[in-house]
């Protein structure tokens, strides 16, 4: 149960510094903090595209990537509706509306998403940087990187949906299509991808 509390907590602040900063800076730096706070505890995931990819190593059971996702998705729509309470508005990310309009931006999510997927399971994983001091410095600095890349970037599908659930509980409006494929499936195409790189480079 501790692991899920972690998961949950720290979607939660990661979200609130999303909604808002909207600082890669920011972001990265939050969440350098939250693996060094809850990362032995749960693995530091906080994203499913990252449990996404875990489970497909082998790393992650289903039932703790349901788990996971559960509590990552919950955490964020608790910090969006903190996010609301402060400011009065909605938090709601910059996306294409028609699908045609979302295949570069779902590609660039996608490709930002595996880059740093690839990083926190190397990092977490392979056996010259398990337990090793600098996992939270390279993780936190490699969505810095990533997030200033992707220009419409989220690259956290939790944070994503829990935003389109706002939208349509507040605003009472179905975000569409195009949104969905960018922002929830680009990551987690991104983690299947890096997922099967780090299969690639490391497995021998």
């Amino acid at each position: 149960m501790q692991k899920y509390v972690v998961e949950l907590a720290g979607t939660f602040l990661l979200a609130l510094a999303i909604s808002m900063s909207a600082s890669p800076i920011a972001i990265g730096l939050m969440l350098m903090a939250l693996v060094y706070a809850g990362g032995h505890v749960s693995g530091g995931h906080y994203n499913p595209a990252v449990s996404f990819g875990a489970f497909m190593r082998g790393k992650l059971s289903i039932e703790d990537l349901i788990w996971y996702c559960g509590s990552q998705l919950l955490g964020a729509v608790l910090g969006l509706w903190v996010f609301s309470i402060i400011t009065m508005a909605m938090f709601s990310p910059d996306s294409p509306v028609e699908i045609v309009e979302s295949i570069v931006p779902l590609g660039i999510e996608a490709l930002m998403s595996a880059l740093f997927v690839l990083v926190v399971l190397t990092v977490y994983y392979h056996e010259r940087y398990r337990m090793h001091a600098i996992q939270g410095i390279a993780i936190g600095l490699t969505l810095v990187a990533a997030l200033s890349t992707a220009t419409f970037g989220i690259l956290n599908p939790a944070i994503a949906g829990a935003a389109f659930v706002w939208n349509m509980l507040q605003g009472g409006t179905f975000v569409g299509i195009a949104p969905i494929l960018v922002f929830i499936l680009g990551p987690l195409l991104g983690g299947a991808a890096a997922a099967a790189s780090y299969g690639y480079l490391n497995d021998k």
